[in-house]
């Protein structure tokens, strides 16, 4: 089995520099489950994955996700995220990593608007709009 340097786990978090380290014992736990997965399925080998609030993907292992599908696609909301994911992507998986900005929620608008209209100011006030604002998020059924 080939060693991803993605999944060393940094056990000295006290000392871990970055939030990229103090994330090293997610991305082995998700390494896991990935190579459980392909295991289990190994038709999903070489396939296409999507991958949806990927954020700066610090929790996941993208040399392994590089190596074990064709094409990933990263989904967010934050470009800026988005961006710094590049660097933990080796220069010859470059080409089959995609980016795109989208809210998958639908929720970004409003949640803007409905901040910009309440202007919450205390600890308190910001809680209590992070929960109406969770309460309107629509449920698949």
């Amino acid at each position: 089995m080939e060693e991803y340097p993605s999944i060393k786990v940094q056990y000295d978090v006290e000392h871990a520099s970055n939030r990229y380290e103090l994330q090293s014992g997610t991305r082995k736990r998700i390494y896991l489950s990935l190579l459980e997965l392909l295991d289990t399925y190994p038709y999903l080998k070489n396939q296409n994955i999507v991958i949806f609030g990927a954020g700066r993907c610090v929790d996941l292992p993208m040399d392994f996700i590089c190596d074990m599908f064709s094409d990933i696609v990263l989904v967010d909301i934050n470009t800026l995220a988005l961006e710094e994911v590049k660097q933990y992507i080796q220069e010859k998986d470059k080409n089959k990593v995609s980016f795109f900005t989208f809210d998958v929620t639908g929720m970004r608008q409003l949640i803007v608007e409905e901040f910009d209209k309440r202007k919450p100011g205390s600890m308190d006030e910001i809680m209590k709009f992070m929960q109406d604002m969770a309460a309107n998020i629509p449920v698949l059924a």
